[in-house]
């Protein structure tokens, strides 16, 4: 599972290549994408922590 720096690193990358391009509508496709990246990484920021257990799934009875 990717964390938030992931989704983060994703949307500047977006933004970077948006900036360069010349085609404004693909720049606009972009940018779209780059706050859908954007907003994952707020949700994944915002969750709270899972509690993960470390002995294992039990059996049950």
């Amino acid at each position: 599972m990717q964390d938030a720096r992931y989704f983060r690193s994703q949307a500047e990358l977006c933004l970077e290549i948006a900036k360069q391009m010349s085609d404004l509508k693909a720049a606009e496709n972009l940018g779209a994408s780059a706050a859908t990246y954007l907003a994952r990484a707020v949700e994944l920021e915002t969750q709270p922590p899972v509690n993960v257990r470390s002995d294992g799934p039990r059996e049950q009875a």
